[in-house]
């Protein structure tokens, strides 16, 4: 039997960060939604972004979301 280790959020690409604040300068507000695109179409489907102190990972993918919410949904707000 073969065993696979799994990644780790830590492990994903996603936008450099700054101590204490993450990616949070790189964020504008009013085009979170852009900034995420732009960043899915730069680290593909699944990559990280840190906001403050919040590590976040982030599924670019509807297929997968829907997989990852159906199969864990208790684990997910």
């Amino acid at each position: 039997m073969t065993t696979t280790a799994l990644r780790q959020i830590s492990d994903l690409p996603g936008p450099r960060t700054w101590p204490l604040l993450g990616s949070i300068l790189q964020v504008q507000r009013a085009r979170i939604h852009q900034n995420m695109e732009a960043w899915a179409r730069q680290y593909g489907t699944l990559f990280q972004v840190t906001l403050g102190r919040r590590r976040l990972l982030i599924v670019a993918d509807h297929e997968m979301m829907a997989a990852v919410m159906k199969d864990r949904p208790d684990g997910f707000r």
